[in-house]
């Protein structure tokens, strides 16, 4: 007899759920609240913090977030708005210190 273990859901599989961060789009400002509000149950505020902070910090973001006529997308992966150019130069000071 055989007992099926079930996961308990981590933040990072729920961020990745969604297509925007599937595909490394830059991301809308203020999209924690979004995520906050829709996460599953198990899964806490800090750890989607966290999770947050890993994935924009990542380099592939990082390099999307960088690039000329960038723009920031919903968890959907619909462009929203264009990512301002103090963002990109940021994210390309980031870049240059990995």
């Amino acid at each position: 007899m055989s007992t099926l273990t079930l996961k308990k859901p981590s933040a990072t599989n729920y961020l990745s759920s969604f297509a925007a961060v599937k595909q490394c789009l830059p991301l809308v400002k203020g999209i924690h609240k979004a995520l906050l509000d829709g996460a599953p149950e198990g899964v806490s505020n800090t750890a989607i913090r966290k999770a947050i902070k890993a994935h924009a910090f990542s380099e592939p973001y990082l390099k999307a977030l960088s690039k000329e006529g960038a723009m920031r997308h919903n968890l959907k992966g619909k462009p929203v708005e264009a990512v301002t150019e103090s963002a990109r130069e940021a994210a390309i000071k980031r870049l240059e210190a990995l």
